[in-house]
């Protein structure tokens, strides 16, 4: 499994604990409840230099201001050889809001 494809998994398995949370406190009383700011980080598939910063992050997070893109390796199948190549890959961030209790 892909460094991308771990990280991807680990925010869907992130996203339905919060969503599980979310409704299992849902129906008690709204009182002693907090809401509290939570970034969510990932970020996109290493590629090729060039075209990196055309790629966008995945839906609903924005790519992280003045942070430098990632030093990656990618790799590209022909008939015979893998090849690797140095590339980059951008950091993402969304925020979302979790009720936790005061």
């Amino acid at each position: 499994m892909t460094e991308d494809m771990e990280v991807h998994l680990s925010l869907q398995l992130l996203l339905v604990a919060m969503m599980i949370v979310e409704r299992k406190t849902s129906a008690a009383p709204h009182q002693n409840f907090c809401f509290n700011t939570t970034t969510l980080k990932t970020q996109t598939a290493c590629q090729s230099c060039s075209i990196s910063l055309l790629v966008p992050c995945p839906k609903g997070f924005q790519k992280t201001p003045g942070t430098p893109f990632l030093s990656c390796r990618y790799y590209i199948n022909t008939s015979s050889i893998k090849l690797a190549f140095t590339g980059c890959s951008s950091h993402c961030y969304r925020e979302v809001e979790v009720k936790t209790c005061c």
